[in-house]
């Protein structure tokens, strides 16, 4: 009988010490798991923000560009204003005192 009841606490320390080994195995596992989700969140995080820069870049290389298209246009506008006004000038100041003096 002290045979069998030695058997049985020897089987139950062996369960317990796999048991033991069990949580071990799985705290490691979880740990590596959560290490690994780390490292995978830091390489999406980093990846993210250099396209955010790469778009932030090309946005601002695209608005310079409609920026410079923009001020061509209203310089290529002021110049025939300007160029218009020069020729119309003698035609307006002839009316304007014709006008001042005719009233």
């Amino acid at each position: 009988m002290d045979k069998i009841i030695r058997q049985i606490l020897q089987i139950d320390a062996e369960a317990q010490k796999k048991m033991e080994e069990a949580r071990q195995k799985r705290e490691a596992l979880i740990a590596e798991v959560d290490k690994e989700a780390g490292e995978e969140t830091e390489k999406l995080r980093s990846h993210s923000a250099s396209k955010i820069e790469m778009i932030r870049k090309t946005e601002k290389e695209a608005a310079q560009e409609n920026i410079a298209a923009i001020r061509k246009q209203a310089d290529a506008q002021t110049a025939a204003l300007t160029q218009v006004f020069a020729e119309k000038e003698p035609q307006w100041l002839d009316e304007i005192l014709q006008a001042v003096f005719s009233a």
